[in-house]
């Protein structure tokens, strides 16, 4: 680890994502309840209807009432996702709070002093790799062929 940036902000946020996700879950919970419900009522007046004891607008109402029903189901289905992709998408700028080396290295130079406020893609520090380098070099076919196995281990620490 480099450096931890200041994510407070971002950790409310992501809390209130989260949240955001368990109310439209809860929504989604009460338009399956009422879809059921509209539903029983929908079947109830058919069947009052086929035995002509029922309002023909009251089951128009009805059917209209499960159609409706069904919308909202979607629309809470929906919500959640959106609200997922928003928590999701927070707690990845969260997790981005915390820089990291993209190589073993020493640091070498700091550049933002402690406290400071750095934006997005600036440097903070310089960092020299520690580890192997592998360097591909193009030469001509004629002149790798003079190179011994021992003499290319010896250059390759040059």
């Amino acid at each position: 680890m480099l450096c931890r940036l200041d994510g407070d902000r971002l950790t409310y946020l992501v809390a209130e994502a989260n949240a955001a996700v368990e109310l439209a879950e809860a929504q989604r919970e009460e338009r399956e309840t009422l879809l059921v419900q509209a539903q029983t009522d929908y079947d109830a007046l058919l069947d009052a209807s086929q035995r002509s004891a029922a309002n023909p607008k009251e089951l128009a109402d009805a059917a209209s009432e499960v159609s409706a029903a069904k919308a909202r189901l979607a629309q809470a289905t929906v919500s959640i996702m959106v609200a997922k992709a928003r928590a999701g998408l927070l707690q990845a700028r969260l997790d981005d709070m915390v820089i990291k080396s993209p190589f073993d290295g020493v640091v070498v130079a700091v550049t933002p002093e402690v406290g400071a406020w750095v934006a997005e893609g600036d440097t903070i520090v310089d960092l020299v790799s520690t580890g192997s380098v592998e360097a591909w070099i193009d030469i001509p076919q004629e002149n790798a062929a003079r190179w011994s196995p021992r003499e290319r281990r010896g250059r390759q620490g040059r």
